[in-house]
């Protein structure tokens, strides 16, 4: 969450506009096994990683092929994020029953 945090608080202080953040997110979702190194302490994480990776290929597939060619990113953060909600929206009520 940090990593989103200090997105969105770059994006307020007009150090990055709309479509930075957005690349952004979606890079950060899609990466968060390396960014954070989360899976070494939780291996049910890797079912997540695992499908944002895949995710990744599919968006960046499709905006990679065609008249478009290559870009920069393609800003398109929905779908790994929606990964990561309903992750959390599991494990919520088992860390509140452990910890």
């Amino acid at each position: 969450t940090k990593l989103v945090v200090d997105s969105h608080v770059q994006y307020r202080i007009g150090n990055i506009d709309a479509y930075q953040l957005a690349d952004g997110l979606q890079y950060a979702f899609a990466h968060v096994g390396q960014l954070t190194g989360m899976y070494r302490y939780k291996y049910r994480l890797m079912r997540q990683v695992r499908m944002t990776k895949d995710l990744k290929h599919v968006i960046y597939y499709r905006f990679n092929t065609g008249p478009v060619g290559k870009g920069p990113g393609v800003g398109f953060w929905a779908p790994g994020w929606r990964v990561w909600l309903f992750f959390l929206r599991g494990i919520v009520p088992l860390l509140e029953r452990w910890l």
